[in-house]
């Protein structure tokens, strides 16, 4: 008798658990269509506003929580965001639909391999639906992470984040991986810009990361690894002795152009800025000899930029220079 009230009672811890009030995470496909069909009807009309930069028609979509913390912080958020989307067409990295009590904090888990990422959620009504989508922004990407309330049975948007995924089609996932060939090469210097560039899209410096790739110890602890041996390979400032104007170069590092990331290099003159010609004399020697001093920074780069300065910039305003793509073929 005691072994059948048992399996009874399990049978109804079960069927209890399962029911659609249960707390549970239901991911992609496992999203009942009639839920998703309604949550892609909101993202449709979002996108909508934030083309047209309609903060009206973002606010009708938007909870009374998300409205009552409404500034104009959120309306220049808008606008900024307004900016980069330039169509609605996107894909949809992930979704979840959340069953939790509202204020109990939830770890969700996304993607999977290499680039398997985490988000933190704190649900705010007894339904949560969260949508993790990429726009695209000419060879970029921006993650939007949108997380509606069901209230009343209408969906209705909580929060609403945004930040770059990627840059030329490369998330922080693809940049540590180049970033680790390159090391595995010898090629210190590409591999401390790739690092950095994927390091600055983990976004960590932000409040609250939208995701939280499961590699991110592994390429923040790589990142420092790389400026370590950066700073002990190369004493700057470094004066080229072999090039008759001596220039000084000052600061190695990678920057964006022809939309991707570059190394560059920046140095010293004692050629003035204004003096193209002798100046482009200069460059042709520095060129040559970077590429002896910078193991492999002409490999894996279409580009290496060249910044010539008359004085180290310091303290506030811009400094005078004059830049030179080098294209590698």
């Amino acid at each position: 008798m005691y072994q059948k009230l048992s399996i009874l009672c399990l049978c109804l811890l079960l069927l209890c658990n399962c029911g659609p009030g249960a707390d549970r995470t239901l991911k992609n496909e496992e999203i009942p269509a009639d839920v998703q069909a309604e949550i892609k009807s909101r993202n449709e009309q979002l996108l909508d506003a934030l083309l047209q930069d309609n903060t009206a028609g973002i606010k009708a979509l938007a909870s009374d929580s998300l409205l009552a913390g409404w500034n104009p912080e959120t309306e220049a958020a808008l606008h900024n965001l307004h900016r980069v989307v330039h169509a609605k067409t996107h894909r949809v990295l992930d979704a979840f639909l959340v069953r939790a009590g509202p204020g109990t904090g939830q770890t969700l888990h996304g993607a999977s391999g290499d680039e398997a990422y985490s988000l933190d959620l704190i649900p705010l009504s007894r339904e949560s639906y969260v949508s993790v989508l990429l726009l695209p922004d000419g060879a970029h990407e921006v993650l939007l992470r949108l997380v509606y309330g069901r209230y009343d049975d209408v969906w209705k948007l909580n929060s609403l984040n945004f930040a770059y995924y990627a840059f030329a089609g490369k998330n922080a996932i693809h940049f540590y991986t180049k970033a680790r060939k390159a090391y595995e090469q010898g090629y210190l210097l590409n591999a401390f810009n790739n690092v950095n560039v994927s390091a600055m899209l983990l976004n960590t410096d932000a409040s609250a990361p939208l995701i939280r790739f499961e590699k991110e110890k592994e390429i923040l602890a790589f990142r420092d690894q790389m400026l370590a041996e950066m700073k002990a390979t190369y004493k700057m400032p470094l004066e080229l002795e072999n090039i008759p104007t001596r220039p000084r170069i000052f600061q190695l590092s990678t920057d964006m152009f022809a939309d991707d990331f570059y190394p560059s290099v920046s140095y010293r003159s004692s050629v003035p800025t204004g003096d193209s010609l002798a100046l482009r004399a200069e460059y042709e020697q520095l060129r040559r000899e970077t590429k002896n001093i910078f193991r492999g920074i002409d490999k894996d780069n279409a580009y290496i930029l060249f910044k010539a300065f008359n004085e180290v910039p310091g303290g506030q305003g811009s400094t005078k220079n004059y830049v030179f793509a080098d294209t590698l073929n």
